[in-house]
């Protein structure tokens, strides 16, 4: 119930379009148009809720994924929980009082492991037998 006014209309389109993205698992394109949004609109009033957002399809896109052959997990969803943290962390940097950032970000340090796991993934192997071996 609130008029948008044109200079607030290009920054609501955008945080919804990557609000929706996100929601529909569009990860990586909803996590693209919150920091194109961070780039246009660095003085926002809702930085802290931007970073929040990123943080948190991070954390979805992360657990939406299977884990690795040694039930660990993969190198990809290791650094997108990291990315997580960071956007968190940024999140609290502007508003220390926003506590669901604090919950996550708290559950991520408990149960973050210290890496990913080790083992090769088969298609990495598969690619790497194709590699001709010797000079030609």
């Amino acid at each position: 119930n609130e008029l948008v006014n044109r200079e607030q209309y290009e920054e609501l389109s955008l945080f919804s379009s990557a609000y929706l993205l996100g929601k529909q698992g569009e990860y990586e394109n909803s996590i693209e148009k919150y920091n194109l949004l961070l780039k246009l609109f660095p003085d926002t009033n809702s930085i802290d809720i931007i970073y929040f957002n990123i943080g948190t399809i991070y954390l979805q896109d992360a657990l939406s994924k299977p884990l690795s052959d040694d039930g660990k997990l993969t190198v990809e969803n290791f650094q997108k929980l990291q990315s997580a943290i960071i956007s968190y962390e940024n999140a609290l940097k502007v508003n220390p009082l926003n506590e669901i950032a604090k919950f996550n970000l708290s559950i991520l340090y408990s149960s973050m492991p210290d890496k990913p796991s080790q083992l090769i993934s088969d298609k990495a192997v598969q690619e790497l037998s194709n590699i001709p071996i010797g000079l030609p």
